[in-house]
């Protein structure tokens, strides 16, 4: 088989590949701002209601104590709520998509030597199909995480 007989299942697989590419690093992106949601909404609050409460104890101000137990509470709802599933379900995202953008840079480069032009079409069909059912499935991504992610794939900070 030819490549010239079959460039528009190649160009197809390589559409796929750079669809893949840039919402993989979009989702990242995404779960790298929810990981510092998170840890903003979790951590920070705990930490202080901690030290609050200490200073509350020993140095015996009763004013500390409401503000520990504010605290306490923003760290305790942020957890009931799952705040880091955020960062979780876009991790996961990202790796669907690297996953399925690695099969459709194998197909393009090499696989489509070894199978005939009736199994490249539907594997590039099923690719494709992969593709656009993730899309529908996965959380929504936005602009702004997006461009972040289009400046980092142009300068190469991707993996």
């Amino acid at each position: 088989m030819e490549e010239n007989e079959v460039r528009h299942l190649l160009d197809e697989c390589n559409r796929i590949y750079g669809d893949c590419l840039y919402t993989s690093q979009t989702h990242f992106v995404m779960a790298r701002k929810a990981q510092i949601i998170a840890r903003c909404l979790i951590i920070i609050p705990s930490g202080l209601a901690v030290m609050l409460s200490l200073i509350s104890a020993f140095a015996e101000v009763g004013e500390l104590s409401i503000i520990a137990a504010f605290m306490a509470g923003i760290a305790g709802l942020s957890s009931t709520l799952g705040i880091t599933r955020d960062e979780q379900e876009h991790n996961n995202a990202a790796n669907v998509l690297t996953a399925l953008r690695h099969e459709a840079k194998s197909m393009k480069d090499a696989m489509w030597k070894e199978i005939d032009r009736s199994q490249l079409h539907s594997e590039v069909s099923r690719l494709g199909d992969k593709y656009r059912v993730l899309c529908t499935a996965l959380p929504v991504t936005d602009d702004k995480s997006y461009k972040k992610a289009k400046t980092r794939i142009e300068e190469g900070n991707f993996d």
